[in-house]
């Protein structure tokens, strides 16, 4: 059966919209707030077995953890890597896909360890948008003193933020560096604000990302065609248009979706989408607390098993 028509099913959406957000969200408001920071981090190739800079501050910010309801614990941040997410379907080329995965993040860290690097932090800097939201890892070497990086970006940088500049001299010096360690702890544990998107004519990419996952978490396991309709239905927007599309070719929930996907936010599994486990972003869209989503949970999959019970095993 078609669970979008249940009754129940149907009473429990409504019990949902009633407590929808209207205005931002903040963690400073709202110290509950569990949703992950979305850091985007780049710089020498992405290889999982090797040991750089980049790779073990992905893993240093991974470690880092939010306190949720009743003692758990979630990942604070979800870091965004760009090898594992370009594809064409998504951008043209790939300066303007990092250019649309900056604008979706919290954060931007840019190791500096790559001739690839150094043209992303040229032209991250010259973005305003971007520029307040980026942190360099440099090498600190006098033979680059009079650099173009130097005497550039990273002096441009410097001079409207000091702190916005890490120096260093190897990655064994990192791992016991102070500075390092208590500014990637300061990013991780940052205030977070989302948006809520209230107007379908301009829908902002970042707010879709979190309250799409909003949705897979209460509905979850959920298809495709059953993200889209509860977002319209609890929205009450007949379509939308995502704004800013000037960069990207990102038009659709389903494209989003995908995104998530390779930004392993999502999972699928037998055709439905599940959120990661290590990350939550219950109260995103909704006014609700720990146990009330909880109890929708238990309400939803206890009529799921008697509507679907091969979806609950999905679980």
């Amino acid at each position: 059966m078609d669970i979008l028509g249940d009754k129940v099913i149907c009473q429990l959406i409504q019990s949902l919209k009633v407590r929808l957000r209207k205005k931002t969200i903040s963690s400073r408001e709202q110290p509950f707030l569990s949703a992950p920071r979305l850091i985007f981090v780049c710089g020498k190739e992405w290889v999982d077995s090797e040991e750089t800079i980049r790779n073990y501050t992905i893993r240093t910010l991974r470690k880092c953890r939010i306190a949720n309801h009743y003692g758990t614990q979630n990942e604070a941040v979800l870091c965004i890597i760009a090898e594992k997410l370009y594809v064409q379907d998504l951008s043209e080329d790939i300066f303007s896909f990092e250019k649309m995965l900056a604008e979706i993040s919290d954060r931007i860290i840019i190791v500096a360890e790559s001739p690839g690097t150094f043209c992303e932090l040229g032209a991250f800097v010259m973005d305003e948008d971007c520029r307040r939201k980026t942190m360099v890892i440099n090498e600190d070497n006098a033979d680059y003193e009079n650099s173009f990086i130097t005497k550039g970006p990273i002096k441009k940088l410097e001079s409207l933020n000091e702190s916005s500049i890490i120096r260093h001299n190897g990655l064994e010096r990192i791992k016991n560096s102070h500075e390092y360690n208590f500014k990637v702890q300061e990013i991780a544990k940052a205030p977070l604000t989302i948006a809520i998107n209230d107007n379908a004519g301009s829908v902002e990419l970042k707010s879709l990302i979190y309250e799409l996952a909003n949705i897979v978490e209460l509905f979850q396991p959920v298809e495709y065609f059953e993200i889209e309709t509860l977002y319209k239905r609890l929205k009450d927007f007949e379509g939308y248009t995502i704004k800013n599309t000037a960069d990207h070719k990102i038009r659709s929930i389903r494209q989003v979706l995908s995104l998530m996907e390779k930004m392993d936010m999502l999972l699928r599994q037998d055709g439905y989408y599940i959120l990661n486990k290590n990350i939550s972003c219950y109260n995103v869209m909704f006014r609700i607390s720990r146990k009330e989503f909880n109890d929708f949970r238990i309400m939803y999959l206890n009529r799921l098993n008697k509507c679907q019970k091969s979806r609950v095993d999905v679980l």
